[in-house]
């Protein structure tokens, strides 16, 4: 392995880090996802001037992440402890939300995501966080369907959200499926 500066690692071949681990997630777990508001997350020039000016993860802070990857959130789903799961999910979120603070003006897209996820908290839901740069939510449950429905029908109303910007989802089984194919440019 060769160091390809900073602290991040990888292969000397480049491209594509090698698969490390391969576990079902618990069946019973439900994801909802959650889109509130018509905004987007930083995409395109604003996402890449965005990392461009921000400092370097400090090398605690990345230790501590893969800290809580591997001895968190992955034991936590071989034992089916969403408990455990949703607090090490939750930390993650925290750190990399702070690091990502000065770029989104807080540890979330915008206030009003970071209203959704204290809401999402306060209804018991475990593991609550934000993809990349948001506004897209997440948070994970195993109570029964009724309650999961019963929530979401409360956090659509609360939020006026539509039935594509808050959903119940559940985990592939499959893994995932990688295929590269060649860029079209248009002419």
């Amino acid at each position: 392995m060769a160091q390809s500066g900073g602290n991040s690692w990888r292969t000397s071949r480049g491209g594509i880090p090698p698969l490390l681990v391969r576990q079902d997630f618990p069946p019973d777990w439900g994801i909802l996802v959650v889109i509130p508001g018509p905004f987007q997350g930083l995409h395109g020039p604003e996402e890449i001037q965005a990392f461009a000016q921000l400092a370097p993860m400090p090398r605690s802070l990345t230790d501590r992440l893969c800290h809580l990857v591997l001895l968190g959130l992955l034991p936590a789903v071989v034992e089916h402890d969403l408990i455990s799961f949703g607090g090490a999910v939750s930390e993650l979120q925290e750190h990399v939300g702070n690091h990502f603070s000065p770029a989104q003006g807080g540890p979330y897209a915008r206030p009003a995501v970071e209203s959704v996820v204290r809401y999402l908290e306060g209804e018991g839901l475990r593991g609550v966080g934000q993809s990349s740069w948001g506004p897209t939510l997440y948070a994970f449950s195993d109570e029964p369907i009724e309650r999961r429905l019963a929530l979401l029908d409360r956090l659509r109303r609360k939020y006026n959200l539509g039935a594509d910007a808050a959903f119940w989802t559940s985990a592939r089984p499959l893994g995932a499926i990688h295929t590269l194919e060649p860029r079209r440019y248009p002419a």
